[in-house]
């Protein structure tokens, strides 16, 4: 059984862990409860934790996040005399920066990746007059990376609207020669990307939640050129000797945009290309997909459900918009007599030839958009191989094997016939 003085000491593990105050060390206190200060106590210290989520496939913009601060008080006081007393807090600290070499050594997560970077102590080099409670409140500083900031629709950088309130217990040295931070105390005030991890009763620690999504389309989404501009392609090629090429064949095609994509469209443009200009698509999908903008006629691929379309020898069906990290799949009926294969591009890289059965459907199962090239192009196959019966081709070549061999059976037929006629008189 437990004793008095172990169930006390378990019941005080939640209260320990759920504080949201840092100490150097236990801080001593005095008759009244009030906290004391001492020398062998080390500073504090608190830093800024800046998250970066992307879509998985996304490389790493260069790109800085700065924060700001507020005073709001000294030992409860507000006023302008009292705020003046507060030391600022220094640029150079509250600053996080990503390059393009960084990236995320774990395993993504719903394919979405994140890269973690701290600030070093944002108090360094703050002097605080006298001993107290300053109270700061520090939060995201928006818009500081012109460059993406201005670059939409192609880039889209999400800022945190996170927001915390900072209490900074600062203590005098044993000789009140000079003081020190004996605490700090971080209480979440605003959540920030309606993400969880930013708040911070989780980790007595400020997080900062950031989210990137790149499309490497059109430059100009109003006027697109599909022949040129290609997030994502879907190709056809009919080969063999008894092949159709004026044959439609049926696909299904279904999206999963990232999650990090703030307005999701209900369907993305996809246009019919073929001998490198777009072509109206009526006979490729339903006249209900059918859409018409700069670029010309497009099926309208939904984001909620699979979308039917076809497409014969020559054509592809070409997105323009498609940002990076989405998940898209893709499935071909079965065409009587043609085998079906495919080949997906990912990233620029190709892949190895898939090859599925004669007459039978074949799917991509699920794939991921890169930066760079990406397209599954599909070939169907029809050869002439007879399995039975005659082949017209050959017969010139059967004929003049046919003509001495049935010479020489007439020939053996014929003296056998003559040797038998003779035994009869003998």
């Amino acid at each position: 059984m437990l004793n008095k003085s172990r169930i006390f000491a378990l019941a005080l593990v939640p209260v320990m862990l759920f504080t949201n105050a840092v100490f150097a060390s236990e801080p001593p206190t005095n008759e009244t409860g009030t906290t004391t200060a001492s020398e062998e106590f080390v500073p504090g210290t608190s830093s800024i934790r800046k998250i970066l989520r992307m879509p998985v496939g996304t490389i790493t913009p260069n790109v800085t996040f700065e924060f700001e601060f507020e005073k709001v008080s000294v030992d409860g006081e507000t006023s302008t005399e009292a705020l003046a007393t507060m030391p600022n807090l220094i640029a150079d600290n509250m600053k996080v920066s990503f390059t393009t070499g960084d990236a995320d050594p774990n395993e993504p997560v719903n394919n979405i990746i994140s890269i973690v970077k701290d600030t070093g102590n944002i108090f360094a080099g703050a002097t605080f007059p006298h001993a107290g409670i300053f109270i700061y409140e520090i939060s995201e500083t928006a818009k500081t990376n012109s460059a993406i900031d201005n670059n939409a629709p192609h880039e889209v950088l999400t800022y945190s609207k996170a927001a915390y309130r900072v209490k900074v217990y600062v203590a005098n040295t044993a000789n009140f020669s000079e003081t020190y931070v004996n605490a700090i105390s971080i209480t979440p005030i605003a959540a920030g990307n309606g993400n969880e991890i930013e708040n911070g009763e989780k980790t007595g620690q400020m997080i900062f939640v950031n989210d990137f999504v790149r499309t490497n389309g059109a430059k100009d989404p109003e006027n697109p050129d599909p022949v040129r501009e290609s997030t994502l392609g879907v190709s056809k090629t009919v080969t063999g000797d008894l092949a159709n090429r004026e044959l439609y064949f049926d696909f299904s095609m279904t999206l999963d945009i990232p999650t990090l994509v703030v307005d999701v469209p209900e369907y993305f443009r996809a246009y019919v290309v073929e001998n490198n200009a777009v072509v109206d698509p009526s006979n490729n999908a339903n006249a209900a997909l059918i859409g018409t903008d700069a670029g010309g006629k497009y099926i309208m691929i939904s984001t909620e459900k699979a979308t039917e379309f076809s497409l014969k020898h020559g054509q592809r069906l070409v997105f323009v918009d498609t940002p990076v990290g989405t998940a898209y799949t893709v499935a071909e009926d079965g065409a009587a007599g043609y085998t079906p294969s495919f080949i997906i591009t990912r990233n620029g890289a190709a892949g190895s030839p898939v090859t599925g059965e004669l007459g039978q459907p074949l799917g991509t199962g699920d794939r991921l958009v890169g930066e760079l090239a990406n397209s599954a192009a599909f070939t169907n196959s029809r050869s002439s191989v007879v399995p039975t019966g005659v082949n017209l081709n050959n017969l010139p070549f059967i004929g003049l094997i046919a003509l001495p061999l049935g010479a020489l059976c007439g020939f053996i037929i014929l003296k056998t016939r003559r040797r038998n006629s003779a035994s009869r008189f003998l």
